[in-house]
């Protein structure tokens, strides 16, 4: 078994339309698909690719950032 995530669409007449190359070793033919839907949490016009060094000077962590968190004292000791 394997698996997918991919988008889907559904046309205007009820069909379901899913574009995308299927995985690697995956023989031609028949196949049993399961499919669930769930809505995009996120739709923008153009893909936002996060890239390290983007915000300088623009984030700032508190001093005491790496020091231990109170609520993980107990599992520290």
């Amino acid at each position: 078994m394997k698996t997918l995530a991919t988008e889907a669409e559904v046309d205007e007449k009820g069909w379901l339309n899913i574009h995308t190359p299927a995985p690697p070793g995956i023989i031609p033919g028949k196949l049993e698909v399961v499919v669930v839907f769930s809505p995009l949490i996120l739709r923008t016009a153009t893909p936002i690719h996060p890239q390290a060094g983007t915000l300088p000077e623009k984030v700032e962590l508190s001093t005491d950032f790496h020091a231990p968190l109170e609520d993980f004292q107990a599992y520290a000791e």
